[in-house]
């Protein structure tokens, strides 16, 4: 059972319906975890932007979404996994073995590697990551990137927690954490999410959120 309302677009009203509108374009829909969100417009508000802000990291769209699978399968998070294993397999260019491997802390890149490798140090420690760690770190991202890695790990976590807490229906193909095989869904649902998706993947992005761009955040939507 859903323990938050899901607040649905065509009935919104005021500062919840513009918010929302905003995710529509930011994100190019409005899956459960925005809807669940959107019972805080100060927390909607806060989730966007930093959404809309990490999509000009640095850090490349594929690393992005190792990292934001890492932190969904590292926080139990089956809404947050089936998620970032679809948008990161139809948007950001992973295979599925790359996002196996993502789950897994790997990666074949030593760049994507060390920052998966920070992520799970970051997870893991609470941020108290040891010298060693870091260090290793820092010799393949720049101060910028981990910071950004922090960013990302941050916004993804708090997604897995309203996912979590709120016990979200998933809304994505279902993949489950703790196991490497996506477990498929039938509903309408879903497949007009995917279908959403697709559309988004073949679109061109601009990056003007006032153009009604398709745009996936890892974070969060947000890249959850």
């Amino acid at each position: 059972m859903t323990v938050f309302p899901l607040v649905e677009p065509e009935t919104a009203t005021g500062v919840t319906e513009g918010l929302l509108a905003k995710a529509h374009r930011v994100l190019g829909l409005t899956p459960n975890v925005v809807k669940a969100i959107a019972n805080s417009p100060a927390a909607l508000r806060g989730y966007l932007e930093l959404s809309r802000a990490l999509r000009d990291s640095s850090l490349p769209p594929a690393t992005r979404s190792r990292v934001a699978l890492l932190a969904a399968e590292r926080n139990g998070c089956d809404y947050c996994l089936s998620m970032h294993t679809y948008t990161g397999t139809r948007t950001d260019g992973l295979t599925p073995e790359a996002a196996a491997l993502a789950r897994a802390g790997a990666a074949e890149d030593p760049k994507d590697a060390a920052a998966l490798a920070f992520a799970d140090a970051l997870i893991r420690s609470r941020g108290a990551v040891a010298d060693a760690e870091l260090a290793a770190a820092a010799a393949e991202l720049s101060s910028g990137e981990l910071v950004e890695v922090i960013a990302h790990v941050a916004l993804n976590i708090f997604g897995a927690y309203v996912a979590l807490a709120g016990r979200l229906e998933i809304d994505w193909p279902l993949v489950e954490h703790g196991g490497a095989r996506p477990l498929g869904r039938s509903s309408v649902q879903v497949a007009d999410q995917a279908a959403q998706v697709e559309e988004m993947s073949q679109g061109e992005q601009d990056g003007d959120d006032q153009d009604g761009q398709k745009y996936l955040a890892h974070e969060g939507a947000p890249q959850t």
